[in-house]
């Protein structure tokens, strides 16, 4: 995309980045702006499949670049860098833990005060908050956060780190509640 692409073009290539990626008919999904997360020039979107109501919804984003990064990519968290990269320089936790669990192999969504059952499991692990932390660590930036996977029950611990070459590694543990912990 270029200088001159309206916001049309871009829900197009978006619409056409869906049906290729999942197969979706191009007359069953919706497009809509992720306007909460834009940021620095990025810009997200999410597509869903009104056929299949159920389904998790694609996420994607369009780079300062023009260029278009989907949440489905194959290559682990390669869509997850190019978004911090170029838009994450001076993002909040919060917004770093939204585009990992969305374009990074995490597996469910970061956790808010809208999942209390997730919070439950959070306090039981024997965590105190549920909050992202983003964090410097020499010339990398770490950040954790919770991500809840609502099909299988699940609560993660993620710790995503970005090194200083712009590389992404994430990691995820399931929590287990601290009273199920033996004791040692």
């Amino acid at each position: 995309m270029d200088a001159n692409t309206t916001a049309a073009d871009v829900v197009a290539e978006v619409s056409a980045a869906a049906v290729r990626d999942h197969g979706w008919s191009k007359d069953q999904i919706e497009v809509g702006s992720t306007e909460a997360l834009d940021l620095a020039g990025c810009r997200f979107y999410r597509v869903s499949n009104r056929a299949r109501a159920g389904q998790q919804p694609a996420d994607y984003a369009v780079l300062p670049d023009g260029s278009l990064v989907s949440g489905t990519q194959t290559g682990g968290a390669s869509g997850a860098e190019a978004v911090l990269r170029s838009c994450g320089q001076n993002a909040p936790a919060e917004w770093w833990a939204q585009v990992v669990s969305r374009f990074a192999p995490v597996g469910g969504v970061m956790v808010d005060e809208n999942a209390p059952s997730a919070i439950r499991r959070i306090r039981n692990s024997g965590a105190s908050s549920h909050q992202p932390t983003l964090q410097p660590n020499g010339s990398a930036k770490v950040l954790t956060f919770y991500s809840n996977d609502y099909e299988r029950s699940t609560t993660y611990r993620v710790t995503a780190t970005l090194d200083a070459a712009g590389k992404l590694s994430v990691d995820k543990t399931a929590l287990v509640s601290a009273q199920a912990q033996p004791a040692h």
